[in-house]
């Protein structure tokens, strides 16, 4: 559920800042969409089949801010999963 979800929130945020204005989408669902942004991971950005189809050269920049929000999204994950179990008696 979590890789779906980050396939497709940032989908979803568009749709919701492009919506028709003729349209009322109801704030808590704003407030929902933008809450799950930020908790799920945006695996599209990881997304590079376009650039690799058409032979272009991805910036280094943009390689390196991949590099630094998965390790840190990674990490955080990590340290909340020993921070969960180190509460946890074993047998």
């Amino acid at each position: 559920m979590v890789y779906y979800i980050g396939q497709s929130i940032e989908q979803v945020k568009l749709f919701l800042l492009t919506a028709e204005t003729g349209s009322q989408i109801p704030s808590l669902v704003h407030h929902v969409v933008v809450g799950a942004s930020y908790l799920f991971p945006n695996f599209v950005a990881f997304d590079l089949k376009l650039q690799a189809a058409h032979g272009l050269l991805v910036p280094q920049s943009h390689l390196l801010w991949l590099v630094v929000y998965g390790a840190s999204y990674s990490g955080i994950l990590i340290l909340l999963a020993c921070w969960f179990f180190r509460r946890r008696e074993f047998p």
